[in-house]
């Protein structure tokens, strides 16, 4: 399906034709907004192919009934204009994100997995050239989508395809062409990072880490604070039963006192694919400690 002749080449829709006689209508609208979400996510990893201070931002053109169509357009703010050409770069930039999206999504079009380095490595490559051929930059220097970054994106685009049901179908549109939305694709964060991965370096040592949410069924990872958001499964069992047996009182704000063990796993390129923690050893629970008033007043 063309665009229409009304959009402009920085826009690009999305269709979700859905099974009509089915239950959660609400998957729908789900699913678009997570879809929109991800696709936001995917720009900035884009975006930071040609320079890391353009922040792409995108806008509600409109939406359409029938099937639910929803038409977004690419804008784009950067802390930094010195390092880009004067002259339409925004409007350039923004063709590219709507081309490299295409680019992704048709990629992914057909595969029913994605366990092959070799083909995200040259799905990589190929971003990059079309951030080249932008041309916006003064000094041409353009480089690589982190691998992280645009895994990271694409498991959101798959996260948001799972609410639909077998009936359902997605589409991207655009000036490039359409892309049909992959329902079936598999895809395990966790087994792409260990096929990316040229070699694991770890380290233990204390820590103190605030507790940003905790687990209290036991079966996933704790969300702490350490420099960023970080998520870590607690491995000392003896002090996760006291925990769960409530003679142990952790709540948001607290910090543990632990020992920590940090794996960091370098790609072939010796980029950072990701960084996973666990806690072997819990030491103390810290509670925050607030300055009395009075030493304000004296």
């Amino acid at each position: 399906m063309p665009i229409p002749e009304s959009r402009e080449a920085i826009d690009f829709g999305i269709e979700i034709d859905f099974d009509r006689d089915s239950a959660d209508p609400a998957r729908v609208f789900r699913t678009m907004s997570g879809l929109i979400d991800s696709f936001q996510e995917l720009d900035r990893s884009l975006a930071g192919a040609i320079d890391v201070s353009i922040a792409p931002v995108l806008m509600l053109e409109d939406i359409e009934a029938g099937s639910l169509k929803v038409w977004l357009r690419e804008l784009l703010q950067s802390v930094n204009d010195e390092a880009l050409k004067s002259g339409e770069w925004k409007k350039v930039v923004g063709n590219y994100l709507v081309k490299t999206k295409y680019i992704v999504l048709k990629f992914l079009e057909d595969k029913d997995k994605l366990s092959n380095r070799d083909d995200i490595a040259r799905l990589q490559r190929e971003i990059t050239v079309a951030a080249e051929t932008t041309d916006v930059k003064w000094i041409p220097a353009y480089g690589p989508v982190p691998l992280p970054k645009l895994l990271g994106s694409i498991q959101g685009v798959n996260e948001a395809l799972g609410h639909l049901g077998k009936k359902d179908t997605a589409k991207f549109m655009s000036a490039e062409g359409d892309a049909n939305l992959n329902l079936t694709l598999q895809f395990d964060i966790s087994e792409m990072e260990e096929l990316l991965t040229s070699e694991v370096i770890s380290n233990e040592s204390p820590m103190i880490v605030k507790v940003k949410k905790p687990d209290y069924l036991g079966e996933s990872k704790w969300e702490f604070v350490f420099e960023h958001s970080i998520e870590a499964k607690i491995l000392d069992a003896e002090w996760l039963t006291r925990f769960q047996n409530r003679l142990e009182d952790v709540r948001p704000g607290d910090a543990l006192r632990a020992l920590v063990r940090t794996e960091v796993r370098y790609g072939y390129e010796h980029d950072v694919i990701s960084t996973r923690y666990s806690i072997l050893k819990v030491i103390e629970v810290i509670r925050p400690v607030y300055p009395s008033q009075g030493k304000f007043l004296t």
